[in-house]
């Protein structure tokens, strides 16, 4: 397992441009199982059951980039992230004059995690949804300024988040 953990530690350090998921791929990993193996301090692991209280909180953030990826595409949308009901089997996030809408199959999320990590020489918090299999289902990425910078009042709610619910993954206990 520490072997792991170091392996995947020197690729963070050495990485420019190269995802996570292209990370994990090199190693043989899932993403999630890449997320779970961050040095300490980058990631907390939220409990699942509490899928709903994160995407609420997130709905008061303000604008914020939405990506969902694969190997061969990644697509973002810039907006506020929408409010969301459970119904036939998802919840279905539908939010008047919110652009981005869809509906989530919960039953298949493994796990929530709160990164904090750089790249392309950025520092970046997201919170990142994987599904059963590892795979990352969505993930969400603080705003930022004109200097590039995370959007201090977004950072802070970010913060509390992850002080409040978070469970510290990548050391070695």
């Amino acid at each position: 397992m520490e072997d792991v953990k170091d392996k995947v530690r020197q690729m963070i350090e050495g990485r420019r441009m190269e995802s996570n998921l292209g990370l994990a791929a090199q190693l043989g990993l899932s993403e999630e199982a890449f997320v779970r193996n961050l040095p300490a301090g980058m990631a907390s692991e939220v409990p699942r059951d509490m899928f709903e209280e994160v995407v609420e909180q997130m709905v008061g953030w303000g604008r914020l980039r939405v990506v969902v990826g694969s190997e061969n595409v990644i697509m973002e949308v810039l907006t506020r992230f929408p409010r969301g009901r459970r119904g036939h089997g998802f919840f279905n996030l539908h939010d008047e004059g919110c652009c981005l809408g869809g509906h989530l199959r919960v039953s298949e999320l493994s796990s929530i995690h709160l990164v904090s990590q750089p790249f392309m020489g950025l520092e970046t918090r997201s919170v990142q949804f994987f599904d059963l299999s590892g795979r990352c289902m969505f993930k969400v990425y603080l705003d930022r300024d004109e200097q590039r910078n995370i959007l201090r009042d977004q950072l802070q709610m970010f913060n509390s988040l992850r002080s409040r619910i978070g469970r510290q993954v990548g050391s070695s206990s």
